[in-house]
């Protein structure tokens, strides 16, 4: 790839991508990243991070699966939309999801 980061993520994105994690220190700028991407093609950006949970629902803080279960719980259809995993498998899919992220896989 050799666009510019916002066309790199973008193509990521229309090639299927449902997931994206970033490590940084600079969080703002990270999500502003993600946020232009996903403007450019017309998607909705859900944010989670560790402390303000999934979009800033303080209830989904900590575990990604505790966001993704509040988040259920308040509309069932963006299980089927965002996860399609079957609820019982999820702390499976997070695990993978972590792996794959951060290389172990």
């Amino acid at each position: 790839m050799s666009g510019s980061p916002v066309e790199e993520l973008a193509l990521l994105i229309r090639s299927g991508w449902r997931a994206v994690a970033f490590e940084s220190f600079e969080e703002d700028r990270a999500l502003a990243l993600l946020e232009r991407a996903a403007k450019s093609l017309e998607r909705a950006c859900v944010p989670w991070s560790l402390a303000s949970g999934l979009a800033g629902d303080e209830r989904s803080a900590g575990s990604l699966d505790a966001g993704l279960r509040a988040r259920a719980e308040d509309d069932s259809e963006a299980w089927e939309e965002w996860i399609q995993v079957p609820p019982e498998n999820l702390e499976a899919a997070v695990e993978l999801f972590r792996r794959v992220s951060t290389g172990e896989v």
